[in-house]
């Protein structure tokens, strides 16, 4: 388990914006800036990475916002 969370969980991440955002799925998303080099298994070792493997673009309405469904 890593943070409470058992690896192989699924989740959805909003991102409050009305900027275009380039997300794809196969995309990794962790919280906050990470200043370290892009090694996938070292990042994972030191923080909690999440995988995208969904998008959804609602940044019509009032609520403008990206919806990004993860997994561990």
């Amino acid at each position: 388990m890593i943070n409470g969370l058992e690896k192989g969980s699924t989740g959805s991440i909003t991102i409050p914006t009305t900027e275009k955002l380039n997300i794809s799925t196969d995309d990794y998303i962790i919280e906050g800036i990470i200043e370290d080099e892009f090694d996938l298994s070292k990042l994972q070792n030191k923080y909690q990475v999440f995988k995208v493997v969904s998008i959804d673009d609602n940044r019509k309405g009032g609520l403008q916002h990206y919806k990004i469904g993860v997994s561990e």
